[in-house]
């Protein structure tokens, strides 16, 4: 039988296994890679004697100088340096002769083919795979940032959209912070005679009589119905004093009202004394031999007068310059103080001062007149017996919508009044049975008459009453208006809103430099990537094409995951 033809038949090589392939088949020696590294010092000097020409430049771009670069080069060199060329075919170009010499040793036993399979195999398993890699990670990378970017993007228009909206509600520009809050407590007032204004109108008149008459009807007997809404209707936003009392407070002494300036600007004492008119004040510290220790005070001198007390039997006053007599506070012998005359006034306390030191605050069931030395005090300057009692405090003066107890009971008897509304319309919408028509049928007119259009107009007067009650710029002017602390909390909390989108935008510009970073690596990875993936390719064309020369021609096919770069 005629043997089959075998000479064009492809010899299939694994690229993974080309080495071995080599080495099994006796094409190279197991000693190629001490002979290929000892070329290499040969080209690295012959490197450094090159013509300058665009195919060498590109051939010792990015890439590892192999044999069949050396091949490439010799070919360039000799078209180059062709005036070099000798009559017997020779070169005497010493550029020529050193890269004859390094194409030479590559081709003893066959050393260039040990190299080339181990670059092959080096760039299929290893450095394409590495560049990809690189490139993947940039990509995640960039996607990262993109999407720590949106978060953050998202995250300061969140803290521009609440610095904003609470700038918007408190009616301030955002600028100087503690001052625009500190300047909107003025405004409440405004509020809440808006409040008195928008109580006051028909249609809550109507909605007080419906429910007034309604109770009435339901449950046989007339019941108080929104006692603050009805105050507030007829008097306005008095204070809490006339609320609670029905009579207005009086009003403040000189006394009381240089009190309440100086809690409110601070002790104006504290810069200095005022001892009188002109003069530097004295003070007498003179020991007398009185019993009592006489001190005079009088608003008339300057000096505070410790005298002796013998020059004179009277008892020892302290006279405020007023010209009534009852403003002569009088020091006794026993230490006591009068206050006054004790008929005169409708009370009267008496205060001891016993010889131990004790205080006797006439508690006990001894009469007052038993003794021994008594200190009447006298009211009769602040009000007459007969007229109202002073309020408390200050708390009692302000107005009642700014105290939160009534403020709230303002806001509960408005939303009882539109629940009772929203109930009666829904009655009216809802389809009339027996039981609903035999109840009203003996109601009063003010009650049969409503109709459901009445009904709406009295629930939207309620509402408009009580949306600048429960709107949320008026609880922040009352939070500001009661804590000083609550305001700087608030102008912190603006202010950290406000620094935050700037310190977003920092980290926002950190993230694109990043990203440009990354983006700058990534296109570095995808060219060296390229460049490997061409070389590669070529030296695969060449491998096969040697093989095929020895081969006598037959076609060899690198395959596996050469093919696969």
């Amino acid at each position: 039988m005629k043997m089959a033809d075998t000479s064009n038949l492809p010899i299939d090589i694994h690229s993974s296994k080309l080495t071995d392939w080599l080495l099994s088949r006796k094409k190279i020696q197991p000693n190629y890679a001490e002979a290929a590294a000892a070329i290499r010092p040969k080209i690295t000097a012959a490197l450094a004697d090159m013509p300058d020409t665009p195919e060498i430049t590109a051939l010792l771009a990015g890439s590892y100088i192999n044999y069949f670069h050396c091949k490439r080069i010799l070919e360039i060199l000799k078209v180059t340096d062709a005036s070099t060329k000798t009559l017997f075919g020779g070169y005497s170009s010493r550029r020529i002769k050193d890269w004859q010499d390094i194409v030479k040793l590559y081709s003893t036993e066959n050393c260039y083919l040990g190299e080339s399979s181990t670059i092959l195999q080096h760039d299929v398993s290893y450095e394409i795979p590495a560049l990809k890699r690189a490139i993947q990670r940039a990509q995640a990378r960039v996607q990262e940032i993109d999407h720590r970017e949106h978060d953050l993007l998202k995250s300061a228009a969140d803290y521009q959209h609440r610095f904003a909206h609470i700038c918007k509600e408190l009616t301030i520009e955002g600028v100087d912070i503690p001052k625009e809050l500190a300047s909107l407590a003025a405004q409440l007032p405004a509020i809440f005679e808006r409040v008195t204004g928008l109580v006051r109108t028909a249609d809550i008149e109507h909605a007080l009589d419906l429910y007034a008459v309604f109770i009435k009807f339901t449950i046989g007997k007339s019941e108080e119905v929104c006692p603050l809404l009805k105050y507030v209707r007829v008097k306005g936003n008095t204070s809490v004093h006339e609320w609670k009392t029905g009579t207005a407070p009086p009003p403040l002494s000189a006394a009381e009202k240089s009190s309440g300036a100086n809690a409110s600007s601070g002790s104006a004492a504290a810069d200095g004394i005022d001892w009188g008119a002109d003069g530097q004040p004295e003070i007498d510290w003179c020991d007398g031999g009185a019993a009592g220790g006489v001190v005079a005070i009088s608003s008339s001198g300057d000096a505070i007068d410790w005298g002796d007390g013998a020059a004179s039997a009277e008892p020892a006053t302290i006279d405020f310059g007023d010209d009534e007599a009852g403003k002569v506070v009088e020091i006794k012998e026993a230490g006591g103080i009068d206050w006054g005359d004790d008929a005169a006034a409708g009370v009267a306390t008496d205060v001891v001062i016993e010889g131990a030191g004790g205080i006797d605050w006439g508690d006990d069931a001894a009469p007052a007149a038993a003794a021994p030395a008594g200190v009447t005090i006298d009211w009769s300057d602040d009000a007459s017996p007969a007229g109202p009692a002073a309020p408390a405090d200050a708390a009692a003066r302000a107005p009642l919508l700014q105290s939160p107890e009534l403020r709230n009971q303002l806001i509960d008897e408005l939303l009882e009044l539109e629940c009772f509304l929203s109930g009666r319309r829904a009655e009216m919408k809802a389809a009339h049975d027996m039981a609903t028509t035999l109840v009203l049928q003996n109601a009063p007119p003010s009650v049969a008459t409503q109709t459901a259009e009445s009904i709406d107009k009295m629930v939207v007067a309620v509402k408009a009453a009580l949306e600048p009650l429960l709107s949320s710029r008026t609880r922040y002017l009352v939070m500001l208006e009661a804590s000083p602390k609550y305001a700087q909390r608030l102008a912190q909390s603006l202010q950290e809103k406000r620094s935050m989108g700037a310190r977003i935008a920092g980290k926002v510009d950190d993230l694109k430099v990043q990203r440009t970073k990354v983006l700058e690596e990534s296109a570095s990875a995808n060219t060296r990537l390229a460049t490997t993936i061409a070389a590669t390719r070529a030296l695969q064309r060449e491998i096969e094409k040697e093989l095929s020369a020895m081969y006598s021609g037959r076609p060899v096919n690198l395959i596996g995951d050469i093919n696969a770069i």
